[in-house]
C-alpha cells in the first residue's frame, strides 16, 4: 500500500526534486510500530489496574450482619474467665451451717430446721437422697437424707417444707446433754413428762424441749394418763436407751 502511494506521489509531484519513496515507507512503518507498541502498553496498564482492583476487593473486610428491626442482636459468646465470674454458686463443700459442733435445738440442727423450704436447705446442705420411702410409725413420706457434719440426718417433706427431722446419731446433743444413747433413767428427774405409746415404741416429750420426741424401742403398755415417773417402767426398762429423736413443731 505504501509503495502504490509512493508511485502516485512520484507522478503527481514529478516536478518536486528530492522526493524518495523509501523515505515514505520508512515513516509509514515507524508510525505502525508506534501504534502497536502504544496499544500493547495500554493493555498491560489496564490489566495491572484490574488486578489491583480485584486484590483490594478480596482484602476488604466483610460487612457486619445487622439484625433486622424488632429482633435483638445475638450477644457475643462469653470467654472462659467471664463464664467463671458469672457462676453464682461458690466452689467448695456444703457444710449445712455446721462449724465443728452443733446443738440439737427445738427445731433442728444447724441449717436443717423444721419449717424451712427444700430449696433453702439445698442451698447450704448436701442432700444425698430425695425419695419417697418409709417414715416413723409405718408412714410413707417424701424423705431427704441430709449430711450435717459428716452425719446423716433424715427430713420428712410436706408441701415443699421440712415437717419433721429424725436424728439417729449421738453426735448432736441438747443443751442439757440429752442425745441418742441416753438412758430412760436420765429422764427420772424431769417434770411433767408426757408419754406416748406408738406402734414402734415409746415416745417421751419434755416441756423443756418442746418440739423434741425421744423414742425408745420398748413397749411399756402403760395406761393412758399414767403418772410420771413410773416405778414399774423404770424397773423394767430403766436401761433402755434413746434410739432416735424426732424433731417436730413445738405444740404447747
Amino acid at each position: 500500500m505504501a509503495r502504490y502511494f509512493c508511485l502516485a506521489r512520484e507522478v503527481i509531484d514529478s516536478r518536486v526534486g528530492g522526493f524518495r519513496c523509501h523515505d515514505v515507507i520508512r515513516k509509514f512503518l515507524l508510525s505502525t510500530v508506534l501504534l502497536v507498541v502504544g496499544f500493547a502498553a495500554g493493555l498491560v496498564v489496564t490489566g495491572r489496574m484490574r488486578t489491583a482492583t480485584d486484590a483490594g476487593a478480596a482484602e476488604s473486610p466483610r460487612p457486619v450482619d445487622t439484625p433486622p428491626q424488632g429482633r435483638p442482636a445475638t450477644p457475643a459468646p462469653v470467654s472462659a474467665p467471664q463464664a467463671q465470674k458469672v457462676s453464682a454458686r461458690p466452689a467448695g463443700p456444703l457444710h449445712c451451717g455446721f462449724r465443728g459442733s452443733a446443738r440439737l435445738g427445738e427445731t433442728g440442727v444447724a441449717d436443717l430446721q423444721v419449717g424451712r423450704t427444700i430449696s433453702a436447705v439445698k442451698q447450704s446442705c448436701l442432700v444425698t437422697r430425695d425419695a419417697v420411702g418409709p417414715w416413723i410409725e409405718g408412714m410413707t413420706q417424701r424423705v431427704l437424707t441430709v449430711v450435717v457434719g459428716s452425719e446423716n440426718l433424715y427430713a420428712a417433706v410436706d408441701g415443699g417444707i421440712i415437717s419433721s427431722i429424725a436424728v439417729r446419731t449421738p453426735r448432736f446433743t441438747t443443751s442439757d446433754g440429752l442425745r441418742v444413747g441416753s438412758q430412760l433413767s436420765s429422764f427420772v428427774s424431769a417434770k411433767r413428762v408426757k408419754m406416748a405409746e406408738g406402734e414402734q415404741g415409746l415416745y417421751l416429750r419434755l416441756p423443756s424441749h418442746c418440739g423434741l420426741a425421744f423414742h425408745f424401742s420398748i413397749q411399756s403398755r402403760a395406761q393412758p394418763g399414767i403418772a410420771w415417773p413410773s416405778p414399774k417402767l423404770y424397773a423394767e426398762h430403766g436401761r433402755a436407751t434413746v434410739d432416735q429423736i424426732i424433731v417436730t413443731r413445738c405444740i404447747t
